[in-house]
């Protein structure tokens, strides 16, 4: 059985990983400050806490921002896949 997995922003880059592993079957927990903006999230069955503690506290793990790990230089073009060879 999959763990759920708490999704910390709906952005582009969290509506990403929400989506993925939706599509994957993971119980996805979803939050955002503006709550509106997990609302395709939501019809695509995450679920949402009212308040961030709540969706934390429905998942076993987290994924919150990564926007430090996508500074490094390479690291955003390599998960692209837009590596220079």
């Amino acid at each position: 059985m999959k763990q759920p997995v708490c999704v910390l922003g709906a952005g582009r880059m969290g509506s990403s990983v929400a989506t993925t592993l939706l599509n994957n079957a993971y119980d996805t927990w979803i939050w955002n400050r503006t709550a509106a903006k997990c609302n395709p999230l939501i019809a695509m069955g995450a679920k949402s806490g009212a308040r961030r503690s709540l969706a934390q506290n429905g998942a076993h793990a987290d994924f919150a921002s990564l926007a430090p790990l996508f500074r490094r230089e390479g690291v955003a073009s390599e998960v692209m896949g837009k590596a220079n060879a």
